[in-house]
């Protein structure tokens, strides 16, 4: 199937939804672009497909009356995660899904709702300009489903600029900050068939658009219709994007996108490799270069990685509290047997008081995670091998997190995600980052790394 935009390929084969559900809005915002330093974790260049280790690809479509360069996301999301799991973080920006009404979770790679749901994450900043290019996949799973996917909305999903499609009656719309500003019923959709719905605004005018094989703009796609509106204020100013659905429905892959405009990048704030000489001293970090200190009896540098087994816990102070908005956190470790790893941001000099999580090998085929400091965690059916290097990455916005497990790297098979809305916004006096080993034998950190996302 052709299409013109990153996707999952493997979520084709899974499901007749091929994996592209982007909500792509492109929009002339003007602003500095903050750079990521030479050097940092995850920025060594882009790969073969366009696409950076650190960030969103270039779109890759041909240019439009309304973009006649490139639109480039901002803002995107796919869903490869296991079955019946929580949505977890939207890939870039990293940040967390907020479950505001109903359940949404992930089915044969796709964000799929069986019920009324909104969900949203924040997208960096409000995306305002003339132009504007907006897409999303649908695939109804029953009669009644419907969903519109939402940009510029608030923390709460409302208002927004949003396109809508009715599984029942196939009737596209327009919506701006609630306000209803055209439809269009093209006949009932096909249930389990995917279909592409673009928008394209210039202006005042936005023209959307419902397809089959592709998005309407793309060569070799079916056009079945479309909706016009010459109305729109572009007056929604919210961060957040997401979806409400109304009665259920699947939707892939989710974008935003400026024209002509790069996305930034994150920017390291903490990072260690631990790639120094094997020791009982644990030197010191590499941003900023602050001393490890703690119990160096049961600690070690050892191969790369930094050791700790023993109820052992070594802290760096970086100097800094880093805000709640637009964190990632990032750990890549290797467990003992019956290793129990605790990490902590935040915190204070007693490793108190801040981002707290921990993660532990019960036997060979389970997992648990729990965020410390609201009590909540879970047991996960996934064998971890002691050998293997894992990757952890937890996402933050405001009170909202989200932890992805995953495999191979920070863009590998996810094996688990884990989330919860009572992250603590930290004293601004709390600046230690903490590794720790509750039991079990000793447990290796192959890097950790703190980075931000701060869109001007």
């Amino acid at each position: 199937m052709p299409r013109d935009t990153r996707g999952k390929m493997g979520g084709m084969t899974r499901l007749s939804l091929p994996g592209l559900a982007y909500l792509l809005l492109v929009a002339g915002a003007c602003g500095s672009v903050p750079q990521q330093p030479d050097g940092s974790p995850g920025n060594d260049g882009p790969r073969p497909d366009g696409t950076t280790p650190d960030g969103p690809p270039t779109d890759g479509s041909p240019p439009s009356p309304a973009c006649p360069t490139q639109f480039v996301p901002w803002f995107q999301a796919a869903f490869t995660l296991p079955d019946g799991g929580r949505l977890g973080a939207a890939d870039f920006p990293s940040s967390p899904w907020r479950a505001v009404a109903g359940t949404v979770t992930a089915q044969d790679g796709a964000a799929r709702a069986g019920g009324t749901a909104v969900t949203v994450a924040s997208q960096g900043i409000a995306f305002a300009g003339t132009a504007i290019r907006l897409r999303f996949t649908f695939v109804a799973k029953a009669a009644g489903d419907q969903v519109q996917s939402v940009i510029n909305a608030d923390g709460t999903g409302q208002n927004g600029l949003a396109v809508g499609i009715n599984g029942a009656t196939g009737e596209l719309s327009i919506t701006e900050s609630g306000a209803p500003l055209g439809a269009m019923t093209l006949g009932a959709l096909t249930r389990d068939t995917a279909y592409f719905i673009e928008g394209i605004v210039d202006g005042a005018k936005l023209t959307a658009t419902l397809a089959t094989g592709n998005y309407a703009s793309v060569p070799g796609a079916t056009k079945l219709g479309e909706v016009m509106t010459s109305s729109l204020q572009q007056n929604t100013t919210g961060t957040y994007t997401g979806m409400r659905y109304t009665g259920g429905g699947a939707v892939d892959d989710l974008s935003v996108a400026l024209c002509g405009r790069p996305a930034p990048t994150y920017r390291r704030v903490f990072f260690d490799d631990f790639e120094r000489a094997n020791s009982q001293s644990l030197g010191s970090a590499i941003t900023p270069n602050v001393p490890w200190t703690g119990d160096t009896d049961n600690s070690r540098i050892i191969g790369g990685t930094l050791e700790v087994g023993g109820s052992v816990h070594v802290s760096a102070n970086a100097g800094q509290n880093y805000p709640n908005q637009g964190l990632r956190i990032r750990n890549s470790v290797r467990f003992g047997t019956g290793g129990w790893l605790s990490i902590y941001t935040n915190v204070n000099a007693q490793s108190t008081g801040g981002i707290m999580y921990d993660i532990w090998r019960p036997d060979a085929n389970r997992v648990f995670f729990e965020y410390t400091g609201g009590s909540e965690g879970s047991y996960f059916p996934v064998p971890i091998a002691p050998a293997t290097l894992y990757y952890l990455e937890t996402d933050v916005d405001g009170n909202f997190a989200a932890t992805t497990f995953r495999s191979g790297s920070y863009d590998g098979p996810v094996l688990f995600t884990f989330s919860t809305e009572h992250t603590p916004d930290a004293p601004s006096a709390n600046t230690f980052v903490t590794i720790g080993d509750a039991i079990g034998s000793p447990s290796q950190v192959d890097d950790f790394s703190v980075e931000q996302y701060a869109p001007q």
